[in-house]
């Protein structure tokens, strides 16, 4: 009931695209669920199929649909798996939309010639091209531009984007593979494809894909649980390596500690010499320095020990934060930098006081109250890079003999070091470090690495708290994009699927071809049932609606039937012609002769043909063709006689004859006239006589302007048939036109001694849009008409009549009228009521002809009153238009 109602009531466009989009949206979100993380492309994409489903039905009016479907997909499956910018993410998909868009509308431009506008999908042929067409072809479009456009943000790498582009492009050709005939069917569309087959194709592709969709989840549940173990073994390694080279720096900073007990304190090359060795071997290990306990009453005898070593500039200091150096606070004790061994750079903040820095301080006086290392807050030292950040490792120092604290070492160390010391060259690629400070005051601090996610798929992560003196940190691995379970992948999962997917498209092929063979096979027997009878309404029909008389005769020439062209063309009903011989309607005609010649013709001969009389009921005659075929089977002699009429031919003919009759008098006669008026002046002896003269020179002028009047409607003629004739239609006021026609025609009418009036109708303020030249034309070809056929003394009338919307120009002459049976053929070209050689007036029959195309090419109309003996009217009535303003005027 709702594919009836459905049916009748087609949805509208709108509502059609978003229903679209919505299964486009969603059947691609279901196929995103089928790929294999952190993949961007699934072993099926359903919406492909979908697709090019839609673009089938719908045709490409369509294609915004999947532009707005596969955006709206992308962009939703992005959105909860990216840090990025929301702009960026909705630009991205717009991009992936629009290759789906072309991928579709790509698959329906190649698919369409093979098809049809409603695919039939029965042979085997057409099933193949339309699906591989359709689906491997048309699929290259969106893989390029999608793997292309992420590659392009960074979404993926290079080394990715050939993999990358496979997987996406095999999903989508699955997906039309196998999702398009189940959508066709699905919608019952076309209609004719899926009687009696569609159950038989939809049932067993689900009950397969359910099948496959089943395996694939099972397989993959499996191989996901054995990656994220190995990616978890891996990363606790990696982890470990870290802790391993954090511990074997700082145990440096114990060994120096234990050498600052031991040594003499205030040699700066002993100091220099042991730790030097220790930063050879750790490269992490930036910076190693010694700063001494000084109490207040120790400041002067420290100063002098620096000052004798640096100089005398050197003095004990406040950190230099703002770069400038400043004299210490009082305070109980101080910690200057006093010995200071530098991987890279120079030493700088000799004297400085490290307790009256924030950070170190606190990390100093936490060193000191629990006599153990601890460890700063992260720092960022003049040698790093903005990216970069370290930590300064406080370990004090004591007096063996007393216990007492004598100082403290310090050592910079740079984190990006010791995770590049860690990590496995091999694997690098596959995972990144993280290290927070879960002690910081306010919330965990990010101490290295980048907190946003690195690509748009889930990635997988491992920490390990680490315990660091006074700080606890957490080194956190996570998974690359060009990560451990890509590098670590067994592909089972998508091979399981790939081939599953692979057999439901190849047994939705086989159901097709089966079915389609099945269904061709009942149509053949449908078809050939209703053959013969189809034959016979054929060829009645062709019988009764032929324009041609078709007679069958026997042997003897007497009629067996006749359609009903034979009749309206001699007036005899069905009745009549049966048994009638042929030569009572064709009595010239010999038919033992006819006869004879039809049964000697070979049998591929196409016939006789003969031009006759026929005789109508009414005792005129018809000329005709005939075209006589001998038809005999199986012994009875048949004949077919076919009667075609030559009337209009033999009418055209005349109409022919008389045109060239006319034409070589009309151009005869001027040019006679003007050889004999230039025979005249070349013989010499005129030029004493100018008036002569003159006259002989206007006789020559005049017949020039009459060839020329012919040869220009020869050509308005053939302009017009060929559409070639264009037309300058504008606003014009009618009154100072037909006043101007009445001028130009004024001496054309005193040869002929006739008045031409211009009535008092005729007002001014009334405007049409018209082609002045022609409009002029019409008005020439009319009023000269009117002119020729009036009699000597006679009137023509210019008058105009104003209507609501119309304008009625009228054309009175009193001359004899139009003959009753000329009235029909007034306006055909070439039409004259006299056309003979000896007509009182001259023409081609081209005059009307041309002003009836041209008065309705002006949108107007053109019609005529007359009786015999009283005079003819024409009337031109063309569209009313308001005046136009001063400068649209001017303009026109």
């Amino acid at each position: 009931m709702l594919r009836t109602w459905l049916q009748r009531r087609p949805l509208p466009y709108w509502l059609s695209t978003l229903l679209l989009a919505l299964a486009y949206v969603l059947s691609g979100r279901a196929g995103l669920l089928l790929a294999i993380p952190p993949g961007y492309a699934t072993a099926i994409f359903p919406s492909a199929g979908i697709a090019l489903a839609g673009l089938l039905m719908g045709g490409y009016r369509m294609v915004p649909a999947i532009w707005l479907g596969s955006t709206a997909m992308n962009f939703w499956v992005s959105w909860g798996q990216s840090s990025q910018d929301p702009l960026k993410l909705l630009l991205v998909s717009a991009c992936l939309g629009t290759g789906a868009a072309l991928q579709a509308a790509a698959g329906l431009f190649l698919v369409r010639p093979v098809s049809g506008p409603r695919p039939l999908l029965q042979k085997l042929d057409e099933i193949l091209r339309i699906l591989l067409l359709g689906g491997p072809v048309a699929c290259l479009i969106s893989a390029t531009v999608g793997t292309s456009v992420l590659l392009g943000v960074g979404a993926i790498s290079g080394a990715e984007w050939p993999l990358s582009w496979l997987i996406w492009w095999v999903g989508d050709g699955l997906g039309v593979l196998v999702v398009l005939p189940m959508t066709l069917a699905a919608c019952n569309w076309p209609e004719e494809t899926w009687k009696g087959r569609r159950h038989t194709v939809l049932w067993p592709l689900l009950v397969c894909l359910t099948i496959t969709v089943f395996l694939f989840v099972r397989v993959s549940q499996s191989e996901q649980h054995r990656t994220q173990t190995e990616f978890e073994r891996h990363a606790e390694r990696a982890a470990r390596s870290v802790e391993a080279n954090l511990t074997r720096n700082l145990q440096a900073a114990q060994a120096t500690r234990r050498f600052m007990e031991v040594t003499d304190r205030n040699r700066e090359e002993n100091f220099h010499h042991f730790v030097r060795g220790d930063m050879d071997r750790q490269p992490a290990l930036h910076a190693v320095s010694w700063a001494p306990r000084v109490l207040p009453s120790e400041v002067a005898a420290y100063e002098a020990r620096l000052q004798a070593r640096l100089g005398p500039q050197a003095r004990l200091i406040d950190w230099p934060e703002d770069g400038l150096r400043h004299p210490v606070e009082p305070r109980a004790e101080y910690y200057p930098l006093t010995f200071i061994e530098l991987r890279s750079s120079t030493a700088k903040g000799m004297g400085a006081d490290i307790l009256s820095e924030p950070i170190r301080g606190e990390a100093l006086r936490s060193a000191l109250a629990r006599n153990e290392l601890a460890l700063t807050a992260r720092l960022h030292l003049l040698s790093d890079t903005p990216e970069q950040w370290s930590v300064l490792a406080i370990l004090p120092v004591q007096d063996p003999p007393s216990g007492n604290t004598v100082g403290v070492v310090t050592m910079v160390l740079r984190l990006e070091d010791i995770v590049r010391q860690s990590l496995d060259p091999d694997r690098s690629s596959e995972i990144r470090f993280t290290i927070w400070d879960a002690t910081a005051p306010q919330a965990p601090q990010l101490m290295y690495g980048d907190a946003a996610p690195q690509s748009w798929g889930e990635e997988r992560m491992f920490s390990l708290p680490v315990k660091v003196g006074n700080r606890t940190w957490f080194v956190r691995v996570h998974e690359t994009q060009e990560g451990f379970a890509n590098s670590t992948r067994r592909w089972q999962t998508w091979a399981v699927l790939a081939g599953g997917l692979l057999f439901t498209g190849l047994l939705a092929v086989l159901l097709l071809d089966q079915s389609g063979e099945k269904a061709r096979v009942a149509a053949l027997v449908a078809e050939r049932t209703q053959t013969l009878h189809q034959r016979e309404q054929f060829l009645s029909a062709v019988l009764q609606s032929a324009l041609d008389g078709l007679l069958t005769l026997d042997e003897r020439g007497r009629v067996l039937s006749a359609n009903p062209a034979s009749g309206r063309l001699l007036g005899l009903t069905t009745a009549e012609w049966e048994g009638l011989p042929l030569t009572q309607v064709l009595p010239s005609l010999d038919w033992p002769t006819l006869r004879a010649e039809l049964d000697q013709l070979p049998p591929e001969s196409p016939g006789l043909r003969r031009e006759s009389s026929a005789r109508r009921r009414d005792g005129t005659e018809v000329p005709v063709e005939l075209a006589l075929s001998n038809a005999s089977a199986s012994g009875v002699r048949t004949y077919v006689c076919l009667l075609h009429d030559l009337s209009e031919r033999t009418r055209v003919n005349r109409m022919k004859d008389e045109f060239v009759s006319t034409v070589s008098h009309e151009l005869r006669t001027p040019l006679t006239s003007i050889l004999g008026a230039l025979s005249l002046i070349t013989r010499g002896g005129l030029v004493a006589q100018p008036e002569v003269l003159g006259q002989l020179l206007s006789i020559a002028e005049n017949n020039a302007q009459r060839l020329l009047q012919l040869i220009n409607d020869l050509l308005d003629v053939d302009k017009m048939e060929a559409g070639h004739l264009a037309l300058q239609c504008r606003p014009a006021e009618l009154a100072p036109l037909l006043a101007r026609s009445q001028e130009e025609n004024r001496g054309y009418a005193e040869r002929f001694q006739v008045s031409l009036t211009l009535l008092s109708s005729v007002t001014a303020g009334t405007w049409a849009e018209v082609d002045v030249d022609r409009f002029a034309q019409v008005m020439n070809n009319l009023l000269s008409n009117a002119i020729k056929f009036s009699p000597t003394g006679g009137a023509v009338e210019l008058g105009m009549t104003v209507e609501r919307d119309w304008l009625e120009v009228s054309v009175r002459d009193h001359g004899s009228g139009i003959p009753v049976e000329f009235q029909p053929q007034l306006f055909r070209k070439f039409s004259q009521a006299d056309s003979s050689d000896t007509r009182r007036q001259r023409g081609t029959g081209l005059g009307l002809y041309l002003t009836r195309i041209l008065v309705e090419r002006m949108r107007g109309e053109i019609r005529f009153e007359t009786a015999e003996g009283q005079g003819t009217t024409f009337f031109i009535r063309l569209p009313r238009i308001p005046a136009p303003q001063p400068e649209q005027s001017a303009m026109a």
